[in-house]
C-alpha cells in the first residue's frame, strides 16, 4: 500500500498504516522527499521517521520509492 502522508498529522498516518495492515497488505511504501512535491508548503514526514513510526504498530514490510 502507498502511505500518502502529505498534509497529514501523525495520528492520521498511523491510522492509515494500521488500516493497510488490517486489510492484509504485505508492504507499505512512502516517497522519499524532504519537502512536499509539488507543493513544498505542505507538511511532510521524512521517509525514515515515517517508516519507523508505522513499523512500530504494524507487521507489514516497509520501503521507500
Amino acid at each position: 500500500g502507498d502511505l500518502q502522508h502529505r498534509g497529514k498529522c501523525l495520528r492520521a498516518l498511523l491510522a492509515h498504516g494500521a488500516e493497510l495492515d488490517r486489510l492484509g497488505f504485505h508492504s507499505a511504501w512512502v516517497c522519499d522527499h524532504v519537502y512536499g512535491v509539488p507543493a513544498p508548503n505542505l507538511p511532510i514526514f521524512e521517509a525514515w521517521t515515517e517508516l519507523s513510526a508505522v513499523a512500530a504498530i504494524t507487521k507489514i514490510t516497509k520501503g521507500t520509492k
